[in-house]
């Protein structure tokens, strides 16, 4: 419907493309260890859409992050998809970035 190509997947993830636009759909994790069963209701921060950005690192973009009242998640968080270092920030809202 919107015209996305398949160009990666994991076991996380899905990253769907065309010229000039990249959508990653990211699997929901299951919250309840030991339940076969997954949540079917999350709070208003889980999920949802998640924007992101590309940078040429993750250090240039948490010197950004931070003069703005953002707090980006630990260096130990960070993690790669499709080849890209990722690590989740937090706006001064609450919102995932």
């Amino acid at each position: 419907m919107l015209g996305l190509g398949e160009a990666n997947r994991d076991d996380d993830h899905i990253l769907l493309e065309s010229p000039g636009f990249q959508l990653v759909v990211h699997r929901i994790p299951d919250h309840s260890a030991g339940n076969a069963a997954r949540r079917t209701t999350y709070s208003s921060r889980e999920g949802g859409l998640q924007t992101g950005v590309l940078r040429s690192s993750l250090e240039s973009i948490r010197t950004i992050v931070s003069a703005h009242g953002s707090t980006m998640e630990s260096r130990d968080k960070e993690w790669s998809f499709n080849g890209v270092a990722v690590c989740d920030a937090v706006d001064p809202e609450g919102n995932m970035i």
